[in-house]
């Protein structure tokens, strides 16, 4: 890879990740997937859509069609997600409305996807391997679905896990603590090691946080 090609995918993601409000950043996303779709072919939603999501539920028609799914889950707003953001329960995807302006709504519900396109049933409980598995995979979404490098989509994953490492959000049920769940993140993909060995908790050994408070 071309490393003048890799720093400036890193960086356009970053402006994106610090400029954009998340109108600016899903109206891209639904650009590509408009095109996306005539080559893979999306299933109809069989649910009533909720307009602000209209982006990402595309999103997750052309991700179901590119996996080879049978159907597409239906991603609906929901009042307080377990303090998660979003969350998959086997049939669908609820975004938080606190988080529908997000600018790490495309991270968030790109992880969902990662649950869904691993089989991973819901709603039973996960566990940390899986949710590590489910965010290893939502950059291959990111990459496979919005034809982004897989630097900028590193990184889109890991601005959303730093986001809540710095909000010092207690560890939920199910995952490892956020430092812990970069490192496992940048560990899977070695290509980008050139820059994110430098990044923050890129280093965290396992149970390095286990002080904080779970809920």
């Amino acid at each position: 890879m071309n490393p003048g090609s890799l720093h400036g995918d890193v960086a356009r993601a970053r402006r994106t990740l610090r400029r954009a409000r998340v109108r600016s950043v899903v109206t891209r996303v639904a650009g590509a997937l408009a095109g996306a779709c005539l080559v893979a072919g999306c299933a109809t939603v069989p649910v009533a859509r909720t307009p602000a999501l209209d982006p990402m539920q595309r999103f997750a028609e052309v991700t179901a069609a590119l996996y080879r799914k049978a159907r597409v889950p239906p991603i609906v707003i929901a009042a307080g997600v377990n303090g998660e953001g979003a969350r998959w329960d086997g049939a669908r995807i609820y975004v938080d409305e606190r988080f529908v302006r997000s600018p790490h709504l495309l991270a968030l519900v790109a992880h969902e996807l990662g649950h869904f396109v691993l089989g991973h049933a819901g709603p039973a409980p996960v566990t940390p391997e899986m949710e590590l598995q489910a965010t290893a995979a939502s950059v291959e979404i990111l990459v496979r679905v919005l034809r982004l490098s897989e630097a900028a989509a590193v990184h889109l994953v890991y601005a959303h896990l730093l986001a809540a490492h710095d909000g010092g959000q207690p560890v939920l049920p199910g995952h490892r603590p956020p430092c812990e769940e970069i490192a496992s993140l940048l560990r899977r993909f070695p290509a980008q090691r050139a820059w994110t060995g430098r990044l923050r908790c890129a280093t965290t050994p396992p149970g390095a946080e286990a002080s904080l408070p779970v809920r």
